[in-house]
């Protein structure tokens, strides 16, 4: 079970790397634009895939790039899937979004439950500024 795991693991983020390395560039403008409107100085932290998928079988509804910046604010974007008769290709949109699904912050937040309690009971804000 743990190598049939550790196999489609990898291929997942085999193939999620691929997909970041095909929108680098537009990728690298956007955040660079993004970073430009803001009043201080942040840089960008972590870059990742999500797939949010629906049912039992995983049917994949939406693919979102997510960016963290040093400042704990969290983005993303949405890739747009698109099917022609034998080919599949992402077109990334141009607007950032604020990531406020809690799915999704967990995946790119480590401990992110245990912090936005620690937070809660402290009365700051949480990370989706």
């Amino acid at each position: 079970m743990f190598i049939a795991y550790n196999y489609v693991s990898h291929k997942s983020n085999k193939k999620d790397a691929i997909l970041l390395s095909i929108i680098k560039d537009k990728l690298d403008e956007q955040i660079t634009f993004y970073i430009s409107k803001r009043k201080h100085n942040i840089q960008e932290v972590k870059r990742e895939i999500f797939y949010q998928d629906e049912g039992t079988y995983g049917r994949i509804i939406g693919t979102f790039v997510i960016c963290v910046f040093s400042d704990k604010s969290v983005i993303e974007y949405e890739l747009v899937r698109h099917l022609t008769e034998n080919k599949e290709y992402y077109e990334l949109t141009n607007e950032a979004q604020i990531c406020k699904e809690k799915e999704r912050l967990k995946m790119v937040i480590p401990f992110y439950t245990i912090k936005k309690i620690l937070k809660t009971a402290k009365g700051e804000q949480e990370f989706d500024s």
